[in-house]
């Protein structure tokens, strides 16, 4: 299991994983990062 928790600070947005980035694992923060650079952007 992992868990990503996501902090936006001055400047920029801090990604914490606990548990183990590995397998489907890393596809799903991809994901996540993906979604922060969009809602950065002025995205929905």
């Amino acid at each position: 299991m992992l868990k990503i928790t996501v902090s936006n600070i001055n400047p920029g947005t801090l990604f914490v994983l606990s548990g183990r980035l590995a397998g489907l694992w890393v596809d799903e923060l991809r994901t996540c990062e993906s979604r922060a650079v969009f809602s950065l952007q002025g995205g929905a």
